[in-house]
């Protein structure tokens, strides 16, 4: 990373040791060739040799603490343990090896649900498939809540191991790349009402750095097949006049016009507190419509999604929940709703095409989008949120282009990389 560009001095790193007490051994150091030589001097010294009992659990505590310390929401993680055996936690815990990674297991699961997926978990064994269960419930459990884990086994060679730090480092570039800056959209000679000092300050700052919403987010593989009933320790709820149904419509002024909602006898909206699902530009929360007592679940299971990022105000970028910040949002989500429509009207005319080919074998698929509109919900402060709101689908979906329209291919890697 050093050597193609890919890493630099604001990229930091820190080298914790595993023991019964947690060592620091570097800490925040630039990713660079002063760090690279400092690392070759502490093995060519012998400074850090394998004694003792590997304890897992006091070096995830530390690192946790170092991974959250810098509050800044556009940086991407990595947490990346390498270990040769199982914990020794339970000899000191005096619990069983199946407790003991649980709650292993439960700390990495708590870090990834306030992070998501900006987190990547790496874990690597080196030794014998049997002995890491617990590394590879780590892993398993940081992907159950939106972050990116994998779990490695490679050959006991220095090639072996430098192949799954290449992997290591492919991912973390990936997180990173989401969060690059991104050019204000504005015509900087346009008369948006802002004085002169606040142009000034739009010129001055003409690339901003995506900051990530902080939500906490739920395990996916624990979400229930029906939901009949919802309550506000889980659920926010909204109803009757502090919900707004507006449909997308080209041929009304602004495009977009009231409806009703869904369901003919629903009064209000549940909404999730907790994302269940986080892409490159959104987050995710389930979503139903509910009757007049505030907790019966009417109609099909509906997915609403917000903008992964903070809306900020351009000229002081501080966060804000009113004024421009509140018109960002407001643009966000009727933009994201009108391509999706634009996308559905594209989609028809294609299957047209498609279905003139004589020769075309019927089965071969067709291309359609779900319908979608956007609902404005209000809180009991008067603050005012958007969500654009569709059809949840049930079962297991392949992406097949990325956001850039780059075709994704299909890379099966084995879990064991040794021959």
């Amino acid at each position: 990373r050093i050597r193609t560009g890919m890493a630099g001095k604001t990229d930091a790193v820190t080298i914790v040791l595993m023991g019964q007490e947690a060592k620091i051994l570097i800490e925040e150091a630039p990713t660079d060739w002063v760090l690279y030589n400092r690392i070759v001097r502490i093995y060519n010294e012998g400074r850090v040799r394998a004694c003792g009992h590997g304890c897992y659990r006091p070096s995830l505590d530390l690192a946790e603490r170092i991974l959250l310390k810098n509050d800044s929401s556009s940086c991407a993680l990595l947490l990346m343990v390498l270990s040769d055996g199982r914990p020794s936690d339970s000899t000191f815990d005096k619990e069983c090896l199946k407790a003991t990674n649980i709650r292993i297991k439960g700390q990495v699961e708590r870090l990834s649900s306030q992070l998501g997926r900006r987190l990547t978990v790496s874990t690597i064994g080196m030794g014998n498939l049997p002995d890491f269960d617990t590394l590879r419930s780590m892993a398993g459990g940081a992907s159950d809540y939106g972050s990116q884990g994998n779990f490695m086994l490679p050959s006991m060679t220095c090639s072996g191991l430098g192949q799954a730090l290449s992997s290591v480092a492919t991912s973390l570039t990936r997180s990173q790349t989401e969060l690059l800056p991104f050019v204000v959209d504005r015509d900087p000679s346009a008369d948006d009402g802002y004085s002169d000092a606040e142009k000034d300050a739009l010129a001055k700052a003409a690339y901003r750095q995506r900051r990530v919403r902080k939500v906490m987010r739920e395990n996916k593989q624990t979400i229930a097949a029906v939901t009949e009933i919802v309550n506000e320790e889980d659920f926010r709820i909204y109803m009757n006049d502090k919900v707004v149904h507006m449909e997308f419509d080209p041929s009304v002024d602004g495009k977009f016009k009231k409806s009703i909602l869904q369901h003919p006898n629903a009064h209000g909206v549940a909404m999730k507190k907790m994302a269940f699902g986080e892409g490159q530009e959104r987050l995710a929360y389930q979503f139903f419509e509910i009757a007049d007592d505030r907790t019966t679940v009417l109609g099909a299971p509906l997915v609403a999604k917000g903008s992964r990022f903070v809306e900020e105000s351009i000229v002081d970028g501080i966060t804000s929940d009113g004024g421009r910040a509140w018109e960002v949002k407001d643009k966000f989500v009727r933009r994201f709703c009108a391509v999706q429509h634009l996308a559905r009207s594209a989609a028809r005319a294609f299957n047209d095409k498609m279905n003139e080919i004589p020769a075309l074998d019927p089965e071969t698929a067709r291309v359609s989008f779900l319908d979608c509109s956007v609902y404005y919900l209000t809180n009991e402060n008067d603050e005012e949120s958007a969500v654009i709101v569709e059809r949840k689908l049930e079962g297991k979906f392949r992406k097949w282009n990325s956001n850039n329209g780059v075709r994704i291919l299909l890379i099966v890697q084995p879990l064991i990389l040794s021959a």
